[in-house]
C-alpha cells in the first residue's frame, strides 16, 4: 500500500507497464479500492511553492516530513 502512490506516475519514469503484468495486476487492483482513492484526493490539491515560504514554514514542512523519533545507536554498537 505504501508504494502506491510511488508508482501512479509510471508513465512519467518512462516505464511500460505492459512489461510487468503482475504490477500492472496489483496496481490496478490497489488503484480501483475506495479507500485508495480517497487516499490519493488528498493529496491531489494544488502543489505547494516551496519558493514562496517563509524560512519558519519550510522548517515546519521539513519537522513534518522528517519526524525522526528513533533512537540513536549506542557508541559501542549493539551487544
Amino acid at each position: 500500500m505504501i508504494c502506491y502512490p510511488w508508482t501512479v506516475r509510471w508513465e512519467d519514469q518512462q516505464q511500460d507497464i505492459e512489461e510487468f503484468p503482475y504490477f500492472k495486476r496489483w496496481f490496478e487492483e490497489v488503484g480501483a479500492r475506495p479507500a485508495v482513492q480517497r487516499g490519493m484526493d488528498v493529496s491531489s490539491g494544488e502543489a505547494i511553492d516551496y519558493a514562496n515560504l517563509s524560512d519558519e514554514e519550510r522548517e515546519r514542512l521539513k519537522k513534518l516530513l522528517y519526524n525522526q523519533r528513533a533512537r540513536p545507536a549506542p557508541e559501542g554498537g549493539l551487544l
